[in-house]
């Protein structure tokens, strides 16, 4: 087996990991359904085949990052995707980042 093909599959998502990526599936299936889209016409606008698809809509993660945020940007989430990692939501590291300031006002020493 090749390097690049056993880095492939040595990630395992968290359970929290793969709660999200059906969520997501999930949710693109109701908005290609209200679309009264087959999974085969939105296989097509994505570029992708019919199984990937199914694979996307079930939360594979084994499906790429670039084809669940292209079919999110197809289906009207484009707003969520931008908003996603915001740095001016990341509380933690702001906190972080704030320890990380220097003090002003230091006094020297006599």
């Amino acid at each position: 087996m090749n390097q690049k093909a056993s880095m492939k599959n040595s990630f395992i998502p968290s359970f929290q990991c793969e709660s999200a990526l059906e969520d997501m599936g999930s949710k693109l299936r109701i908005a290609r359904l209200r679309r009264n889209e087959s999974v085969q016409i939105a296989a097509q606008r994505l570029g992708i085949s019919r199984a990937k698809y199914q694979r996307l809509e079930n939360g594979d993660s084994n499906v790429s990052a670039g084809a669940l945020i292209e079919a999110l940007i197809l289906y009207g989430f484009e707003s969520q995707v931008f908003a996603l990692a915001d740095p001016d939501l990341d509380e933690t590291g702001k906190r972080l980042e704030k320890q990380l300031l220097p003090k002003r006002g230091r006094t020297h020493a006599k």
